[in-house]
């Protein structure tokens, strides 16, 4: 019967995160201001939205740094996931700063100071931080939840113009599915013991 004995680590199975492979710069290079199909104030309307999941992806970078601060002995496959997902979360902060720039027409070094400008505070999560077993599945969780949330979010960035921009969100989705796909093997590889 499944969840009556422990489970233990196998130490024949192997963990690599799942990568997608798609370029920012290819998507996004293209797409110019008066492609941008909202008005001024539509965008002014529409920059709490924006800017709340730029910098949803951009802090992602503040909680690598972190991690790293705090020197944890996390397990060879952790980093392994942290790193891939890190990249990930860099390249969607990016497409999202230049749609940020396009659509609220601030240049995109204005908004990267801004950006750069924000610090994070970890305290409250310190507990999580401190057990990789639950911070993968803080991990999971927040991958799930961000999938769902861009899935919903696909019909509004449509609506602000470019075909880029749905792609764009779409490519987020699909990358926060393989995170959490991710977080769930890793789980599964070497916390089997601790999950009912």
């Amino acid at each position: 019967m499944q969840g009556r004995f422990p489970r233990v680590r196998d130490p024949l199975m192997k963990y690599s995160p799942r990568r997608r492979s798609w370029d920012v710069d290819s998507l996004m290079t293209p797409v110019t201001a008066d492609q941008v199909r909202c008005s001024s104030r539509s965008a002014k309307e529409h920059e709490p939205r924006l800017w709340m999941d730029l910098v949803a992806e951009y802090d992602a970078r503040l909680l690598q740094a972190e991690l790293i601060r705090r020197g944890m002995r996390y397990s060879h496959e952790f980093r392994a996931f942290i790193d891939a997902w890190a990249v990930d979360e860099d390249k969607h902060a990016d497409g999202l700063l230049r749609l940020y720039s396009l659509v609220c027409r601030e240049s995109e070094s204005s908004v990267l100071a801004r950006l750069s400008a924000r610090e994070g505070c970890f305290e409250s999560l310190s507990e999580v931080l401190d057990d990789e077993f639950r911070l993968t599945l803080l991990f999971a969780y927040d991958e799930a939840m961000s999938t769902h949330g861009y899935s919903e979010d696909i019909p509004f960035y449509a609506g602000l113009g470019p075909p880029a921009f749905e792609t764009l969100i779409r490519e987020l989705k699909n990358d926060e599915a393989v995170h959490y796909a991710n977080a769930v093997g890793l789980l599964a590889v070497l916390h089997r013991d601790r999950v009912a």
